[in-house]
């Protein structure tokens, strides 16, 4: 709440905030896929596969770098010397 009394408080300042610039995210997507030629749900979709396949990527990257922290924690024991 603000110091005075008066106004909104922070968390409602903020959420409103949040919520134009989603909707203005939203405007900027629509009339990018109009230019485009394609439909919303045609560009929902691209984001799905897009947003899903960088999940995908990420999923992959931490997978590996755990096997190779693995493989690492395994050398450290079996050979002497600062790693």
């Amino acid at each position: 709440m603000p110091s005075d009394g008066h106004g909104l408080p922070d968390e409602a300042i903020i959420e409103a905030h949040d919520m134009i610039h989603h909707a203005e995210q939203e405007e900027h997507e629509y009339e990018a896929a109009l230019k485009r030629g394609i439909t919303d749900e045609m560009a929902e979709a691209e984001y799905d596969l897009i947003h899903n396949a960088e999940v995908q990527a990420a999923r992959e990257e931490r997978r590996r770098r755990g096997s190779f922290g693995k493989v690492r924690r395994t050398l450290e024991k079996f050979i002497p010397g600062k790693h």
